[in-house]
């Protein structure tokens, strides 16, 4: 448990913010998808529209087992010659493993290249000002996930806007041989590393969950509240699609992660119960000191009927108070 950060925390989070900053992504898993049959495959195994995707273009989405719970959550970048599919650390055996299964006939191959590129995100106001050292094109992307590929000099890679955490953020992918190349950029540039609890700052005020930390396998995607991002209520059958048709026909799940405030100064630790009145409805699964509200913020999963904007509920440090965050702020 902890109480308000620093001033070194609150100097690096207004760098980063008024600024520009980046974040290594370090050892997030990264699949290539090739052959064919790619776009439509992968079409038939997730929660969001991917045949409809260009080349350039991108999504957010859920990848179901046939009960429609979770079994990843990834950004998909479509390029010309493959697609690539971005998650949190450790999943590449998982994620091939899942998808390998239903590979008939089609012409798909799975490739995991985690080891073979680094990935770093780049976040802050003037973000754009970076990416356009790195390709002139950068006007080609104007919405999330959009991507194009690059060389400049002795950088070769892919860049792709990241709105997840800062508005017109960027993700850019370089192989481990120009990794250095990137950084001697980065340095040129002024631009700072991002230290992991301001990072987990700006995606718990963003509302940026991650899998394996603020929910995983036994959950379903209408949890997540990621529903407007990464799940397609109209397109055709998909694996797992009767579950989530038959929540969003009900109207709702039986609970959700939602932002939430928290009186006084202490930083509750992830895992912290909340309660209301004596029912115990939630558990806090990531927390930092926000310095937008001036408080600590959490996102928590909290059962439905104590799950609503404005809720008061409580736990061992006190009131907290479910808030509004960016990404809960749809229905």
């Amino acid at each position: 448990m902890s109480s308000c950060p620093d001033d070194e925390f609150l100097d690096e989070y207004q760098a980063v913010t008024q600024d520009c900053g980046y974040f290594p992504l370090e050892n997030w898993t990264s699949i290539r998808v090739t052959g064919a049959d790619r776009r439509r495959f992968l079409h038939n195994m997730c929660t969001n529209e991917i045949s409809k995707l260009s080349d350039g273009e991108g999504c957010e989405t859920f990848f179901t087992n046939v009960k429609g719970k979770i079994v990843a959550h990834t950004f998909v970048m479509v390029l010309p010659d493959e697609i690539l599919l971005l998650t949190v650390p450790n999943q590449a055996e998982q994620i091939i493993e899942h998808l390998d299964r239903y590979v008939i006939r089609e012409d798909v191959q799975l490739l995991g290249e985690s080891n073979q590129n680094v990935w770093r995100a780049i976040l802050g106001a003037q973000a754009n000002q970076l990416a356009c050292q790195i390709t002139e094109n950068i006007k080609q992307l104007e919405r999330p996930w959009q991507s194009i590929s690059f060389e400049t000099g002795e950088l070769i890679g892919t860049i792709a806007r990241f709105d997840a955490v800062t508005p017109k953020g960027f993700l850019i992918r370089c192989t481990h041989s120009t990794a250095d190349n990137l950084a001697d950029l980065l340095k040129r540039s002024a631009v700072k590393q991002v230290s992991e609890p301001v990072w987990t700052s700006l995606r718990v005020e963003a509302g940026f969950p991650l899998f394996g930390v603020d929910f995983d396998s036994s959950n379903l995607p209408q949890e997540v509240g990621r529903n407007r991002q990464a799940i397609s209520f109209t397109k055709g059958c998909y694996l797992g699609q009767e579950t989530i048709a038959r929540l969003d026909a009900l109207g709702h799940v039986n609970k959700q992660i939602v932002a939430m405030q928290f009186a006084g100064e202490m930083i509750p630790p992830s895992d912290t119960k909340i309660f209301d009145g004596e029912k115990e409805v939630g558990t806090i699964t990531a927390s930092s000191w926000s310095p937008k509200l001036k408080s600590p913020l959490a996102l928590a999963m909290v059962r439905r009927g104590s799950n609503e904007i404005g809720k008061k509920l409580r736990c061992e440090l006190g009131e907290v108070t479910v808030v509004q965050s960016n990404f809960c702020s749809e229905s």
